[in-house]
């Protein structure tokens, strides 16, 4: 799939100020002035309007969460993916829907047919327990098979299944597997594709939240912080880098969440200079924290919302410390020297 930024742009400006209008639709604003194109903000509780339409980026504008809102993001809250929210703009725009062009490079990808329940009633019981709703499962399109396991589905730039991981809904036992991937419609055994999860809903022209487990990108919706993935397969891998070099490349903006251990340094550490420090930033958790009185360890995005809540996670996200930079040094560092000394 190849989605041209440029086109995107111009189809940004071709709406207009309109933009505004349908955001406000899609969403449900009621508060909406078409006048000065102000609302209660949808993603926060407040009484003074404080979201605000910014002609020049064509979004909303949050001053009190600190969200930025644009059409393709509302038409994927509403349940698009990326490439069905762009076409909906060409559409919009009256622009021709084939500058979009659909078709991935092939890669040796097993296409795995997982078998559904009737219901998801198992897997909403698991994730409420962890702070995790029903909206937020069917927004990733996370899934419960016939014996009440939590199916992860990845979806390539194509809205394609390519990949499916089996974590049984309930604590694990000492020795059991703590996951799997299912097999293709052969049998064959599973070759994992390194695709990252929710990719396929994703805007590129909005900064990138990277997590390090598909709980914790759940949280990120959870909260509404729309524009999450989630490596797969450990944060010692680092294969996905390689796999998605061409999509990360959209970004100017990419936002690391890491684990509270020693594997979870290592991980902002290498990632971090292979992404390129200059656009990357990076969440700290804290370790400790209150909770019903008691200190508690923190270990993941997950357990942060568990014990602070939704408002603790958008702060942290918001307050991402930069990326320190080997090369440069602070210009205070640099002894001072007399010229005539040289």
């Amino acid at each position: 799939m190849t989605i041209n930024k440029d086109d995107i742009q111009r189809a940004k400006e071709t709406i207009g100020d309109r933009g505004a209008d349908l955001i406000a639709s899609l969403l449900n604003i009621e508060s909406y002035d078409e006048r000065t194109r102000k609302c209660l903000c949808c993603f926060h509780k407040e009484k003074t309007p404080s979201m605000i339409w910014r002609p020049q980026n064509h979004a909303f504008q949050c001053y009190g969460c600190g969200r930025s809102t644009d059409l393709i993001d509302a038409y994927m809250i509403t349940g698009l993916t990326f490439v069905e929210a762009c076409e909906k703009l060409f559409e919009e725009a009256g622009m021709d829907t084939s500058l979009i062009e659909r078709g991935m490079k092939e890669r040796d990808y097993y296409y795995p047919v997982p078998e559904y329940a009737e219901n998801k009633n198992k897997i909403v019981e698991y994730y409420s327990r962890r702070c995790i709703s029903q909206k937020t499962l069917d927004y990733l399109n996370i899934q419960q098979d016939k014996l009440g396991n939590i199916l992860f589905q990845t979806f390539d730039a194509d809205d394609r299944l390519v990949n499916v991981k089996v974590r049984p809904s309930r604590a694990i036992r000492k020795g059991e597997a703590k996951c799997w991937w299912l097999k293709d419609k052969d049998g064959k055994p599973f070759s994992t594709s390194h695709l990252l999860f929710n990719r396929n809903k994703i805007n590129t022209t909005q900064p990138l939240i990277i997590t390090c487990g598909e709980s914790d990108c759940a949280t990120c919706i959870e909260c509404e912080l729309y524009n999450a993935v989630s490596i797969q397969m450990g944060d010692q891998n680092t294969q996905w880098l390689t796999e998605e070099w061409e999509f990360l490349n959209n970004f100017n903006s990419i936002i690391l969440v890491h684990d509270n251990d020693e594997a979870g340094a290592k991980f902002v550490k290498e990632v971090s200079r292979r992404l390129g420090e200059f656009r990357v930033k990076i969440v700290d958790l804290p370790e400790i924290v209150e909770y019903n009185g008691k200190k508690v360890h923190v270990k993941d995005l997950n357990e942060y919302l568990y014990y602070c809540g939704k408002d603790a996670v958008v702060s942290a996200i918001n307050e991402a410390r930069e990326t320190e930079i080997p090369s440069i040094i602070d210009y205070t560092d640099i002894e001072q020297f007399d010229m005539s000394d040289v």
